[in-house]
């Protein structure tokens, strides 16, 4: 498939599994956990974890991967464990004697504990518990190999294949049998003395501590930078990001390159470090990190290439000596030659330099969440029909075309839902049932787009209406007479009971009062919706652009709003609609339809996606949401090109066919409103198209997925894909005998849009008005010079912070997420944060 049919999405697998080989690695890491160990996954026949946070994930109580809900990835048969808390030797030296004396070693002076091993190599491995705390790795490498102490923020693989394809064993009791508090417990002390004991053993010199190496570096770098015109508060402060880096455990180690390189700059730009050796003595630090978190080892040109772009960054963002340089300094037992120095370097350069330390303005905290900017809507994959019709309205209306595109496809669902159903190609049958939300400004023409969308249902409405009108005029006569007929009957005091059973029979059912003529309904609780459908059409649509009127309503009321978001979930899901009453007893309706086009403001539509109770039913992962950036202020006034009318006349003539169009009953009474749409299937390219689309959603849903935080909308995103599809397909011919292959790739990428728009939307919420209230008084201090008095505020501020309470309150916001300050009391002036000026 080409890669404009997907979404920009990167992959991140996490596909589940079937088979012994999953239900033996779920089991082995369950009972990993029931022994006390931290199940780790990793990747199929190697050694490195399957996701970036595995530390988070293994941290968790219980492990991510050993619960009993979690789902093992074909990719991540391998399993590991988490070494916090553990002292685990690591024997990666390839001579048999030379391994057999390192085991030899461990046994006679930590204990006796299991040990891995695999057939084809002499390399070993020997867990033990620490004493106490959490300690991190060590080593001692000679020129027969190294030993390694794994320790806080590592794993090794207790479970699975080596990369050179070999199994791996244990002695005799695997880690899954044993407790973890069995192990034998073992000192720094102790591992520190067999360190130095396994150096002979494997050709070291001598053993040094992690602490003396990293000193013996530092002292060196420092040496190095001193000597190129570094300062002593820059030395201190790079003599510690370096050490930060350096001890960095796995799982953090980008997020702290990145910070301390970007700190580094800032003191370059101030002058405190000279750039080129700072950026030596950086990489030196990255390439000292530990292996293990990295899909692969970082290289020098990766470690680099962060560093230089972070340096960068920072020295655009000068920041001079602060309190924490000396603290710094104080840590290192510098401060007397930091002082000295530094005296020495003002001296020289002639620089001058404040007595106390300066602390620069802090970055402003967000007032508002910040969206992104959404990605076009792609026109064109509608289709032949729908995407002129959407043109059309997006010239005659002027709207943003993601509107425009979702008033066109909720009608067209609509039209279309009552004549086929979709069959997925492992055989389950959908409806062409959709569900749209469109998140717009008051004044964004919301309403405009769906009256031109929906022109065909409003002319077919006129036209049922008058049909019933005829029809009610014949009903009502037909109705008398029979009622009149039974009750006379029932009332004949001179026939037998069989006599008037045979009477009531030949007087047949009560005539059928004829279908509602509507076809939408801008509000609608689930009480009415259920309460009338006996009487309506089978195919119905909640389609309304004051959004606010349905989910603000009655219907989404508390009491409601559990049972309104079942019966709508019911009608998506196309199952019989069931409603159970003390006063109307049990109805069940077969054969229903039911889209939906929601058009909100943003703060109702915030509520709404915000609702944790509807998250959980389901319902919202079932809404397609559209939330495009407002037009307004660039539609200057046109006339309406006259090929737009013609494109407006053709979308209405085609969707008025389908309208009129008989659809399938369902048999054997063929009840005039109970709808059994024929089931078409994806042809063999089409089928092809959307189990790829299905495979790129699915593989980015895992735990480390970037769609995990819309699990529950990007789960459903392939079969909304095939409801698209299947809709393109019917309007394009309503005899189709399969969906083809255009109509599926213009679904797939319409989806990948939806869930990119889903992506994007996912942190919205509810927005405080004292929040907003504040944002707009900053958004006028902005447009003002100098300082601004607080009376120029009342006079001449946002007309809502005219009134003395909100300007205080407006004021106190701004304080608080230090974006001003009060410079002074008399007169009362406010300024602008430096960081906010810069």
């Amino acid at each position: 498939m080409t890669p404009d049919i997907m979404p920009s999405l990167s992959a991140n697998v996490d596909l589940s599994s079937d088979g012994a080989d999953a239900l033996r690695v779920k089991t082995y890491r369950q009972a990993l956990w029931k022994h006390g160990f931290r199940p780790v996954p990793v990747k199929t026949n190697e050694k490195i974890p399957a996701d970036s946070e595995w530390t988070k994930r293994a941290r968790l109580n219980p492990p991510l991967s050993a619960r009993t809900d979690a789902l093992v990835s074909a990719n991540a048969l391998n399993t590991g464990i988490l070494c916090d808390g553990l002292r685990v030797i690591d024997v990666d030296v390839d001579g048999e004697p030379a391994a057999d004396a390192v085991w030899n070693l461990a046994r006679d002076t930590l204990g006796q504990a299991p040990y891995r091993f695999r057939e084809n190599s002499a390399r070993l491995l020997i867990p033990y518990r620490a004493c106490e705390g959490e300690p991190s790795k060590d080593h001692v490498t000679g020129t027969l190999g190294k030993v390694e102490i794994l320790g806080h923020g590592q794993q090794f693989v207790a479970d699975g294949i080596h990369p050179s394809g070999a199994p791996y064993f244990w002695d005799s009791e695997d880690l899954s049998s044993i407790h973890r508090d069995t192990l034998p417990a073992v000192t720094e002390e102790q591992i520190r003395a067999f360190l130095e004991a396994c150096c002979p053993l494997v050709g070291a010199r001598t053993y040094r501590s992690k602490p003396e190496r990293l000193h013996e570096r530092w002292v060196l770098q420092a040496s190095n930078i001193a000597a190129a015109g570094t300062t002593a508060w820059g030395r201190a402060a790079l003599a510690a990001e370096c050490d930060r880096i350096a001890g960095c455990p796995p799982g953090d180690q980008n997020s702290t390159l990145t910070s301390a390189a970007y700190k580094i700059g800032q003191r370059i730009g101030s002058g405190e470090i000279e750039r080129s050796e700072a950026e030596k003595a950086l990489v030196a630090a990255g390439m000292q990190m530990a292996n293990g978190v990295p899909k692969r080892p970082w290289t020098p040109g990766e470690i680099a290439k962060v560093v230089r772009r972070q340096i960068s960054a920072g020295a655009a963002n000068p920041r001079g000596p602060t309190v924490e340089d000396i603290e710094l300094a104080v840590a290192g037992d510098a401060l007397a030659e930091a002082i000295i120095m530094a005296d020495e370097d003002r001296r020289v350069s002639g620089r001058k330099m404040s007595a106390a330390p300066v602390v620069p303005a802090e970055k402003p905290l967000p007032l508002l969440p910040t969206v992104k900017t959404s990605e076009p809507f792609p026109i064109d994959a509608l289709g032949s029909v729908l995407a002129p019709a959407a043109r059309a309205i997006i010239a005659a209306v002027q709207v943003p075309p993601a509107m425009a595109g979702q008033s066109v496809l909720a009608a067209a669902a609509l039209a279309a839902q009552p004549h086929a159903d979709v069959r997925l190609p492992h055989g389950e049958t959908k409806p062409l049932s959709l569900f749209f939300l469109t998140i717009a400004e008051s004044g964004d023409r919301k309403s405009g787009a769906d009256r031109l969308a929906l022109q065909p249902v409003v002319k077919m409405e006129h036209a049922l209406k008058q049909t019933r009108d005829k029809e009610m005029a014949r009903w009502k006569v037909e109705y008398a007479a029979w009622a009149a007929e039974k009750k006379k009957i029932e009332s004949n005091g001179k026939i037998g009971l069989d006599q008037r059973r045979e009477n009531l029979a030949g007087l047949g059912p009560e005539p059928e009062e004829p279908l509602y003529g509507a076809l939408i309904f801008a509000d609608a609780t689930a009480d009415g919706i259920t309460k009338n459908m006996p009487r309506s059409r089978g195919s119905l649509g909640i389609f309304t652009a004051e959004g606010s009127t349905f989910l603000g309503g009655h219907s989404m009321s508390e009491e409601n709003r559990r049972r309104t978001a079942a019966m709508l979930s019911e009608a998506w899901d196309g199952t019989p609609i069931k409603r159970i009453r003390a006063a109307d007893g049990i109805s069940i309706l077969y054969g229903r339809r039911l889209s939906a086009h929601i058009m909100i403001q943003p703060g109702g539509g915030a509520e709404f996606l915000g609702d944790t109770a509807l998250r959980d039913q389901g319902l919202l992962s079932r809404f397609l949401v559209a939330a495009p950036e407002s037009i307004a202020g660039s539609r200057a006034y046109r006339d309406t090109p006259p090929e737009v009318n013609v494109a407006v006349q053709a979308y209405c003539g085609h969707l008025l066919r389908l309208l009129e169009a008989e659809p399938p009953l369902l048999p054997p009474q063929f009840i005039v409103n109970e709808l059994a749409p024929r089931p078409i299937p994806l042809g063999r390219k089409a089928s092809e198209i959307w189990k790829e689309f299905y495979n790129h959603i699915e593989f980015q849903c895992g735990l480390e997925g970037p769609l995990c935080s819309i699990k529950g909308f990007a789960t459903k995103a392939a079969e909304n894909a095939a409801r698209i599809a299947g809709v393109l397909t019917i309007v394009g011919d309503l005899g189709a005998h399969e969906v083809n292959e255009a109509a599926m790739y213009g679904a797939v990428q319409i989806m990948g849009w939806y869930v990119t728009e889903a992506v994007r939307l996912r942190g919205i919420t509810k927005v405080s008005p004292r929040l907003e209230l504040a944002s707009t008084l900053l958004d006028w201090l902005r447009r003002q010079k100098g300082d601004v008095p607080f009376r120029t505020i009342m006079n001449s501020g946002p007309a809502q912070v005219r009134r003395k309470d909100m300007a205080e309150d407006a004021i106190k916001v701004l304080v608080d997420h230090g974006w001003i300050a009060e410079v002074s009391k008399r007169p009362r002036c406010i300024r602008l944060n430096s960081a906010e000026q810069h």
